[in-house]
């Protein structure tokens, strides 16, 4: 049942080397044994004259593990298989026949709703999801929407909506690469190895170069039905403006309509509800509590070098944290074009929201100012709830060897969350001990201060 490197199709961002073609087959062994558990639950079913009786969903918590799959809002990486089985004595709660396909766009959030409907229960307002089997079962979806936030250690905002050809993706943070700088990216990992290899030796093409790019675009528009690999990004196509705009329009009344908790740092919100006494979810949800729509329009702000520095430096004064961090993060995304500033993001350092000083130091390290900087990276980074120590220890693993002043700190850290209870389990909710240390010992690495990395 092993599978033949050499008959491997690849995708034509990969490069076609034997090792790649290794870990491809590899990954269709794993697929194969995947299918055999299956194949198991099915049999027991079978045996104890249950098969009839149940509802079987199979499916992929998302793309493949591999580089451009998991983590990315690309196609490959939001495309998952889902078959279902639906007993003959259930078949009218399926609009389908046995064996056929449907074109219909499901996500993920529809899961939920589909199950209360197959048990004739009613969906709950709160719910996105719509149901696509069962009692009720809602219209065709025209769209369907994906997010990248923060994963590990590492932070992102991205967004993205698929009409059932063309993909758009907004990326939020777009000065930072596609791969970072981290130890769970690091040469422990086949592919990231061989394809790490290849790039330092220039001998990846432009679709494959294109993961290693030192920054992302804005904005990525795909038509999967001319180009399903997503070789050819159309954002900037003058033919695919109307196209663009649509999707773009769908994507802000998404966020809007539904209160995208991702807007706001993981952090702030963290500490807004410890603060009042709330759910994340109850803050966010609250106008009063959370300003969302400035916040989404400061965001928006982010990579465009349309407007002025001092412009984006008035952000700097919102009444909304949420609008400052944004601001800060723009002025990090320009660097040293964002001198005009530093008297503003230097008042920021000492903000009453810790991470608005988080994206105010590196905004000003971003252009070239260390020491206050640094000064509050290394207080935050110690604090004893976190949320916040993993934000600073990622954005010391950002700012790399400037950090190095830090280093008997972030050693001090990591010491300790390597000790802390449930370093390597669950931390409370997240597991944060393990992420801190992770953002930490790739930003001692970048100061060259050798670390034994713990897998």
């Amino acid at each position: 049942l092993k599978h033949d490197p050499a008959k491997m199709q690849l995708p034509p961002f990969y490069p076609d080397t034997p090792e790649v073609r290794r870990i491809w087959a590899n990954m269709y062994d794993l697929a194969t044994v995947f299918d055999r558990k299956v194949a198991e639950i099915l049999a027991w079913l079978e045996e104890d004259d249950d098969l009839e009786n149940t509802i079987v969903f199979v499916f992929s918590d998302h793309g493949n593990g591999l580089p451009r799959y998991k983590r990315w809002l690309n196609d490959s990486g939001l495309r998952v298989p889902l078959i279902v089985h639906v007993p003959k004595k259930f078949r009218s709660l399926c609009p389908h026949k046995p064996g056929e396909s449907t074109e219909r766009l499901v996500s993920f959030v529809d899961f939920p709703a589909t199950a209360l409907s197959l048990a004739g229960a009613e969906v709950p307002q709160i719910m996105q999801g719509e149901p696509f089997l069962g009692t009720t079962i809602s219209p065709p979806r025209n769209f369907v929407f994906g997010a990248r936030s923060r994963a590990d250690d590492l932070f992102e905002v991205s967004r993205s909506v698929f009409d059932g050809r063309y993909l758009y993706v907004r990326h939020f943070i777009p000065h930072l690469p596609y791969i970072p700088e981290s130890v769970i990216f690091d040469d422990r990992k086949r592919a990231f190895r061989e394809l790490r290899r290849l790039h330092r030796a220039g001998k990846l093409d432009e679709h494959a170069a294109r993961m290693w790019a030192k920054r992302k675009p804005v904005e990525e528009l795909y038509d999967l039905k001319r180009d399903p690999h997503e070789l050819y990004n159309l954002a900037a196509s003058a033919n695919h403006a109307q196209t663009k705009e649509r999707l773009h329009k769908e994507l802000v009344d998404w966020i809007l309509k539904h209160r995208d908790s991702g807007l706001l740092p993981e952090a702030e919100y963290q500490v807004r509800a410890a603060r009042a006494e709330l759910t994340p979810f109850e803050i966010v949800q609250d106008p009063q509590q959370f300003d969302l729509e400035a916040t989404l329009a400061a965001a928006y702000i982010v990579g465009d070098d349309r407007l002025e520095t001092e412009k984006l430096t008035e952000g700097l004064a919102h009444a909304e944290a949420g609008v400052r961090y944004w601001s800060a993060v723009a002025l990090q995304a320009r660097g040293k074009e964002s001198q005009p500033a530093k008297a503003a993001l230097t008042a920021a350092l000492n903000d009453k929201s810790p991470v608005v000083r988080i994206a105010a130091a590196e905004a000003l390290l971003a252009m070239g100012h260390s020491e206050a900087a640094l000064a509050t990276l290394g207080e935050i980074v110690q604090d004893d709830f976190p949320p916040l120590a993993l934000h600073a220890a990622r954005s010391l693993a950002n700012v790399g060897e400037k950090a190095k002043p830090l280093v008997p700190t972030m050693r001090q850290v990591l010491d300790k969350n390597r000790s802390e209870p449930g370093s390597r389990l669950l931390y409370k909710d997240f597991n944060y001990a393990s992420f801190t240390g992770w953002g930490l010992e790739t930003a001692l690495a970048a100061c060259g201060d050798k670390v034994e990395l713990e897998n």
